[in-house]
């Protein structure tokens, strides 16, 4: 399955429309090692996500050229992001490895996607129980690879490079194999996460540095409540000792922070908001400031960003 340009319009959508939850553990397999989760509803109600994409739909050319896409996206794809997209959920039970399971909660036309991934090259049907299966070769930068995906009910689709693992998540979800309970990857979710990841296992990961060697968990979400935009990172080291070695790597990135931020008020409300505390083996760094102080801090990146690609632009122009 080909979607050219649409591949932007797809990033770009994100941020528009859509209803969604936060992560759902039952949806999770009971032995991943690693999770993520994209909440669109929460984007949906961020000052700051909202902002960003009004700026870059109005003011950038790559925002611009994804309007008409997005807007043909349903007649093509069989979904439009803005307002079909309610959540994306990867996980996996191998860190370190290009393995994994991704779901995408979203409403679609099944008959449409259907009939397109029938033509890609490669296709083959399959089923697993009530559930058919459509795999197919699929190409990226990376190269050649296959890829199996399955509808689940109305209420999404499910993707992974192993057909196994694709079964496997639709076990999970109907409930028929184990669903996440591990206290660090289920844990309670803050109101307002937008973006989640959560990993255990760490030190364990084949090849490791000596620094990755000293972490047994890590979990950061990001998101917005009540105005406010958040960010909290929490790290279980190994020892006592390499938490406090960690805090301090913490600490110097909060004062280099600080140091940086001498430009510009919004600036250094959100370096005096960040706290680094170490508790035993527990490293969490959490950081807080008025959506609007964070919305205009990312303007200014954004309005370079921009520019930055209009100069590109104009020469490659003159090049021609």
């Amino acid at each position: 399955m080909r979607t050219g340009g649409l591949g932007i319009a797809i990033l770009v959508g994100l941020v528009a429309l859509g209803q969604a939850a936060p992560l759902d553990p039952r949806a999770v397999a009971g032995g991943a090692t690693w999770v993520a989760h994209l909440d669109v509803d929460a984007m949906r109600a961020s000052i700051v996500v909202q902002n960003a994409y009004r700026e870059f739909v109005e003011k950038c050319p790559i925002g611009q050229a994804a309007s008409p896409m997005l807007d043909a996206s349903r007649a093509i794809l069989g979904l439009d992001p803005r307002e079909d997209l309610q959540g994306i959920t990867l996980y996996g039970t191998q860190l370190g490895k290009e393995q994994g399971v991704l779901i995408v909660y979203a409403k679609v036309n099944q008959g449409l996607l259907e009939e397109k991934v029938k033509r890609a090259r490669g296709y083959e049907s399959g089923s697993h129980g009530p559930h058919t299966l459509h795999t197919w070769i699929h190409r990226d930068p990376r190269g050649e690879r296959r890829v199996t995906g399955a509808f689940y009910k109305d209420q999404g689709m499910v993707f992974s490079g192993s057909k196994e693992d694709v079964e496997a998540a639709l076990d999970v979800l109907d409930g028929k194999r184990p669903s996440l309970t591990h206290p660090t990857l289920a844990a309670k979710i803050p109101a307002g996460a937008m973006v989640l990841f959560r990993a255990v296992g760490i030190a364990e990961i084949p090849g490791a540095s000596n620094w990755i060697q000293q972490i047994e968990s890590a979990a950061l979400v990001a998101g917005e409540n009540e105005g406010r935009s958040f960010l909290e990172v929490h790290v279980e080291a190994k020892s006592p000792q390499a938490a406090e070695l960690l805090g301090k790597i913490a600490e110097g990135v909060r004062a280099a922070a600080s140091l940086h931020a001498g430009g510009g008020s919004q600036d250094r409300e959100i370096a005096a908001g960040m706290k680094v505390r170490v508790a035993d083996k527990t490293v969490s760094v959490e950081d807080q400031a008025p959506a609007e102080v964070v919305w205009r801090h990312l303007q200014g990146g954004m309005e370079k960003i921009v520019e930055h690609y209009r100069e590109l632009r104009k020469l490659r122009e003159g090049r021609r």
